[in-house]
Parts: C-alpha cells; structure tokens; sequence
C-alpha cells in the first residue's frame, strides 16, 4: 500500500517538473529576472495562501501564522521597488483533503528555496540581495517533519486521497500559470 507522501509525488510528478523548468528560466541574480520571480511567486502564493486560510488551514496546522510567507513576499518586492500583482482569484473554498495538497506544495516548495536562495545572493546586485527574506524564509523548528506527520495522519483516510491530489494539482497549475505569464526575456549570454 502507499503511503499518501508516495502518492503526491507521484501524481504530481510531472506538473511539479514543469513548474521547476518554467522558474529555472529565471536567471535570478539579475534584477529583472529576480523581480518577476517574486513577482510570479506572489501571484500564485498569496492567493493560494489567502484561499487556504479562507478554507480553515489555521485547524490543520496550528503554527499556520509562522509558516505563511504573503508578508516577507511583498516586503521583497517593496524593496525593489516593484508592484506586487494581483494575486490569483480562487473564490471557492477547499475541503480538508484540499487543503492538505495545497499546502504540500506550499510547505515543498521551501525545499528547493534554500538553492535558489543561495543562487540570488550570489547577485551582483546588492538590492537583489537584500530582498531574499521570502526565498529564507525560517519557518517553525521542525515545520516539516511535524507537517509530514500530520500529512501522513491524514492521508491514513482514504476518503481523502483524490481531494490532496486535487488540491496538489490545482497549487502546482497555479504557479505554472503564473510562472509563464511572468516569465521574462531570455537574456543572453
């Protein structure tokens, strides 16, 4: 039997891919890239976050408060000077299944912030240094093996497995979307 951890990523494998390849276009210790790499990040992010909290995320994951990162996102994108845009509209609330994929991706996605965080602070740029608060972003001590083990809690009711892996699907196409509609000019080399 798999375990729903084995399930998420295998469903989400090939969308999880896409998104990595449409952000690994972003050269991001060049401003411009950097920017709309927030830029992206905040579309799809602060909505998903908005749509999780709306949803009672807060029930699921108590340190919920300590883990969302909507505020360092736009302090970023304020210190470059840059408009945040407007966060993607899901106006339907999730269900508990849902929520628990959604917020796989979420809490996944700072796995690989600590590489790409590295990569901006090699920036020449000193303002693209300087805004690396949401790609550092500390959560809780612990925030992901504690959010593995409630995941897992949950997934042992079967009942909920296509919801997580509805809920995955929809975080995963919403920053595929954003991450193309952001994408900037190739620079070359």
């Amino acid at each position: 039997m798999s375990t729903i951890r084995e399930m998420l990523r295998a469903e989400g494998g090939a969308l999880h891919e896409q998104v990595d390849a449409t952000f690994g276009r972003y050269a991001l210790q060049t401003r411009p890239h950097y920017t709309a790499f927030l830029q992206a990040h905040a579309q799809a992010l602060i909505g998903l976050e908005a749509l999780l909290e709306r949803s009672g995320i807060q029930r699921l994951l108590p340190d919920w408060a300590e883990r969302r990162r909507t505020e360092v996102l736009g302090e970023d994108l304020q210190q470059l000077a840059a408009a945040p845009p407007e966060p993607v509209a899901l106006e339907r609330l999730l269900d508990e299944g849902e929520c628990w994929g959604v917020a796989y991706v979420l809490e996944g996605s700072r796995l690989g912030s600590r590489l790409l965080d590295r990569h901006a602070g090699e920036s020449p740029d000193e303002a693209v240094r300087d805004a690396r608060a949401y790609l550092g972003h500390v959560p809780p001590q612990g925030a992901w093996p504690g959010f593995l083990q409630r995941l897992d809690e949950a997934g042992r009711d079967a009942r909920l497995h296509p919801a997580m892996l509805a809920g995955q699907r929809l975080a995963f196409e919403v920053f595929l979307a954003a991450g193309q509609r952001h994408a900037p000019a190739v620079i070359a080399c």
